[in-house]
């Protein structure tokens, strides 16, 4: 009987343990197994821009490994345009490439194009010269953008192009464009996107919760506010209805920061930095997030009587995005505003349930997101 008792009373002692932590700090890693190269600059497609002009879009060297190559424009020409991304080998070797998904597409659609369909094709590449990845279409005043996920087993020169005839382009001869800063209308609209390269494409965070009976609506969480002027973390504080995530600090100041990344442009010597001001206006960049990949993980530890309900949930508006739902199928939205709720499962009671979602920005959106843990309410519990 005393046994049983000390039992208990462990049990017991255990939970007000565990009910006596702090909410968890939302502290984003960043994630190396694969590189990002993002292509947004020129948003805004002219026909100086395009090949037979004798320029590339983006044009950079990549290490051995694993890559992903996201772009996003708009055709302002005055006709379609086709568009495509090359690698040249540069060695004396022949280039081993495993294509591994590929789409073209606009928004968030080519993420679920690619990812839905993968099916990796080995390709080789003969010294010195080039095989096009993916190409595509576009038409004249259309958003057009386009997916590659790809392996290399040696050094390769990325090279994203448009033209008006892919079939008379030869990329490996083509000079890089570099970053464009110019007006249209009365704003610089080329000074508000980039591109570059990251070695880092996911930005994961490990959530862990425990709840009971008395547990509803969005589980209270902490964030650590960024001050950009000196590129310090503050003490933490509470969020207690989700964190909020932005393509610019300079957009959103409560942006939780820790998911943005820099990206090195081959063009320019420092890096685009979304803690600094380094846009061509001296303003903060508009960068920090595109493409990357959100990952959640973690775990609901249910301590009461009866399943609950728990969501992954995303509010916003004008969000332009693909998830990866608890059955692992991707999924586009295209979303006016609201909440919007990407992964839901149930936790019986008694028992601990790991989650595993996804989701990535796509382009053009705005990117300011509140993101969140939430228990949905009692009729939707099944």
């Amino acid at each position: 009987m005393l046994q049983s008792t000390c039992a208990f009373c462990l049990l017991l002692f255990s939970l007000l343990v565990i009910r006596a932590a702090e909410p968890p700090l939302i502290v984003y890693r960043h994630a190396g197994e694969r590189g990002l190269v993002f292509v947004n600059n020129p948003e805004i497609v002219l026909a100086q821009d395009l090949a037979e002009n004798g320029v590339a879009i983006y044009r950079e060297r990549l290490a051995p490994g694993a890559w992903r190559s996201w772009c996003e424009h708009r055709n302002a020409t005055d006709a379609g345009i086709a568009h495509g991304v090359a690698i040249v080998n540069p060695g004396d070797r022949p280039l081993a490439v495993e294509r591994e998904a590929v789409a073209t597409g606009a928004f968030g659609d080519v993420f679920v194009d690619a990812w839905n369909a993968a099916e990796p094709e080995q390709l080789s590449v003969p010294p010195g010269g080039w095989r096009w990845l993916v190409r595509g279409q576009a038409r004249k005043g259309k958003f057009f953008g386009s997916l590659v996920d790809l392996r290399l087993g040696a050094a390769g020169v990325l090279v994203h192009v448009v033209a008006r005839d892919l079939e008379a382009i030869d990329p490996a001869a083509l000079r890089y464009l570099g970053y464009i800063t110019r007006e249209h209308g009365k704003r610089h609209r080329e000074a508000r996107v980039y591109k570059g390269s990251n070695p880092h494409a996911m930005a994961a965070l490990e959530l862990a919760y425990t709840i009971d009976d008395d547990d509803s609506g969005v589980l209270p969480a902490r964030r650590r506010p960024f001050d950009p002027e000196t590129g310090d973390y503050g003490a933490p504080v509470d969020c207690p209805n989700g964190w909020r995530t932005n393509i610019s600090i300079g957009h959103e100041p409560d942006a939780v920061m820790s998911d943005m990344f820099a990206f090195q442009d081959p063009g320019r010597q420092e890096p685009f930095d979304p803690g600094k001001r380094s846009d061509a206006l001296d303003l903060f960049p508009n960068v920090g997030n595109w493409a990357v990949v959100y990952r959640h993980h973690g775990s609901i530890t249910n301590v009461g009587s009866r399943p609950r309900r728990v969501a992954l949930r995303l509010r916003g508006k004008g969000l332009n995005l693909a998830y990866r739902d608890a059955d692992g199928t991707w999924h586009a939205v295209r979303h006016g505003g609201g909440s919007l709720d990407w992964y839901v499962f149930t936790v019986p009671a008694g028992a601990t349930r790991e989650f595993d979602g996804r989701w990535i920005l796509g382009g053009p959106a705005n990117g300011n997101v509140v993101q969140s843990v939430v228990l949905l309410p009692e009729r939707d519990a099944g």
